[in-house]
């Protein structure tokens, strides 16, 4: 698994109400790689959920900073729509 479906996978089953007082911790045991996940907002339209985020990933190459969104699509899936490296 990627680690960006590994972050998707952490968002969509964060509980929203407690992540301002406790970042979420996520790892890809395939990939080695870690991080936190802060800043989670949700917004609603009409049966779709999306939810922005920040993230740091620690590897063996060093440490970044990533902006993403996850949003539920069709039957509820969620998909994530946006994960590039932050500033």
């Amino acid at each position: 698994m990627s680690d960006s479906a590994t972050v998707r996978n952490a968002v969509s089953a964060a509980k929203i109400e407690t992540i301002e007082a406790e970042p979420l911790a996520w790892s890809n045991a395939e990939t080695g790689a870690t991080g936190t996940i802060t800043a989670i907002r949700e917004t609603r339209a009409g049966d779709e959920i999306c939810r922005s985020f920040r993230t740091s990933r620690q590897r063996f190459d060093g440490v970044a900073l990533y902006d993403g969104e996850a949003c539920t699509r069709g039957q509820g899936e969620w998909t994530l729509t946006h994960f590039s490296q932050g500033r």
